[in-house]
């Protein structure tokens, strides 16, 4: 899958705090038990908390911009996996099929693929959802801020005008207090990192850039609570679930 606009900022981030999440010795103390996490949270850490309505929300942008990086017309009906049954989906894909004369594949087959897409897709998103939420509990701690003119301009460098705005939308699914929640975060995000290298240059800015990495994951992943089976590898839950051999994917 491309990497979508909607995070670009954050996915060297997400990188290395997989490294740093996989290899770590960190502990899950300080997560809120799961049994507490009310039936339609799948995640919470520090003030924020991941709905099933969230999660599938930005799930569906998340299929438009991986289609498309700055899409400019509707993307094709049924691009956008449909849950649970995955009609839409099926025909999708069944017509793409017909198209480029491959093999024809039964209905459950289709299925099945759309259901695979849907999850990295949603995977995915909770890797992104996650990350936005340590940068921004990171920043409210370090004393760091965006204020509203900030993210005014910097929605209009991403979309200059009221017109690519409004067409940017309505293509994406997106809403206005969706791209500045994005756009605040890349904020917060370059803010952090300025902090974190203030003083420095050369190589040692460029590593005290990198271990801002490790820093958000041993302050916030062992404050970090999934619920399965929407554990990702920034959840405190990630090694117990991986060594019981968990689904870790999302269930649609």
């Amino acid at each position: 899958m491309r990497t979508a606009r909607i995070r670009a900022s954050a996915i060297g981030l997400i990188a290395a705090l997989a490294g740093v999440l996989l290899t770590g010795a960190l502990g899950g103390c300080g997560a809120t038990s799961t049994s507490t996490l009310p039936a339609s949270v799948v995640a919470k850490v520090g003030r924020y908390a991941i709905t099933t309505a969230t999660l599938a929300h930005w799930t569906a942008v998340e299929a438009v911009l991986a289609y498309e990086y700055k899409p400019k017309q509707p993307v094709p009906r049924g691009l956008v996996p449909d849950p649970p049954a995955y009609k839409q989906c099926v025909g999708y894909l069944a017509s793409i099929a017909q198209r480029d004369a491959l093999r024809s594949m039964p209905t459950s087959e289709l299925r099945r693929a759309c259901a695979a897409k849907y999850h990295r897709l949603a995977s995915h998103v909770m890797d992104l959802l996650l990350t936005d939420f340590w940068i921004r509990e990171q920043a409210r701690r370090t004393g760091i801020g965006a204020t509203a003119r900030e993210v005014n301009e910097a929605v209009s460098q991403e979309l200059p005008t009221r017109q690519r705005l409004r067409r940017f939308l309505e293509i994406t699914g997106e809403t206005l207090s969706d791209e500045r929640f994005v756009v605040e975060s890349k904020l917060l995000l370059r803010k952090l990192q300025l902090h974190a290298s203030i003083g420095l240059t050369g190589e040692q800015r460029e590593r005290a850039i990198g271990e801002l990495a490790s820093q958000l994951a041993r302050r916030w992943r062992p404050g970090t609570s999934c619920r399965s089976p929407y554990v990702v590898v920034e959840c405190s839950q990630y090694r117990a679930a991986a060594a019981s051999q968990e689904t870790i994917s999302l269930i649609a």
